[in-house]
């Protein structure tokens, strides 16, 4: 195995988001909750300021990237993690619309998005986790998967995440189980697809020897 999991930098966030694009491009949600932009375009550019800026006012904020060590170190895939301290718990995804224009930017549908994402609380929350099409079931998910989990037992955090059917399984191998089923309709926003499942889990961290 060639993959490694290292720390994120700012500098990889056009990586991320070429990455996060593509991931979803099948999706049914595509167009429906956001809008794509494409590399060079200035709302890509717009995008990946946005992030960056906000990565750096929020200390919570955890990048990791999986690299391919016999590919000059490609990334294949990432995670973001959001990291609270026990004491002042957070959602698991935005609550409402009116969070949705400062965190996703014009380009994203305020209503939809608001109407997509849940709230379950949580100490730790894995927000993002995408790999390159041609690197899927290669394993790169789980290590980052496994890397929150790590993080999550030795603070004693409860990790929280909003999965899809389709990858509810592999968290389930680290020990998430299903909270809460939330449904979203994109037919109220003029997508005609059937409704999109998300599996709201939460794994309780496993305690670490004395």
């Amino acid at each position: 195995m060639t993959f490694q999991v290292v720390d994120g930098v700012y500098e990889d966030m056009d990586a991320f988001n070429i990455i996060e694009r593509d991931s979803y491009s099948d999706s049914p949600l595509e167009g429906v909750l956001f809008k794509s932009a494409q590399e060079g375009s200035s709302s890509f550019k717009d995008q990946t300021d946005r992030n960056i800026k906000q990565w750096k006012e929020d200390p919570a904020t955890l990048y990791f990237k999986v690299i391919d060590t016999a590919s000059s170190n490609e990334i294949v895939a990432f995670a973001e993690y959001k990291l609270y301290d026990e004491s002042n718990l957070q959602l698991l995804s935005y609550p409402t619309a009116a969070d949705v224009p400062r965190i996703f930017g014009d380009s994203a549908n305020h209503e939809a998005a608001g109407d997509f994402f849940g709230g379950l609380w949580a100490g730790q929350v894995l927000q993002k986790l995408n790999t390159a099409p041609k690197h899927q079931k290669r394993g790169a998910g789980s290590m980052l998967v496994q890397k929150g989990c790590d993080i999550a037992d030795r603070r004693g955090l409860l990790a929280g995440l909003e999965a899809s059917p389709m990858g509810a399984p592999l968290y389930k191998k680290h020990g998430y189980v299903e909270k809460q089923v939330v449904k979203f309709d994109p037919k109220k926003y003029g997508r005609d697809a059937d409704i999109h499942i998300s599996l709201c889990m939460t794994r309780e961290p496993v305690r670490q020897p004395e």
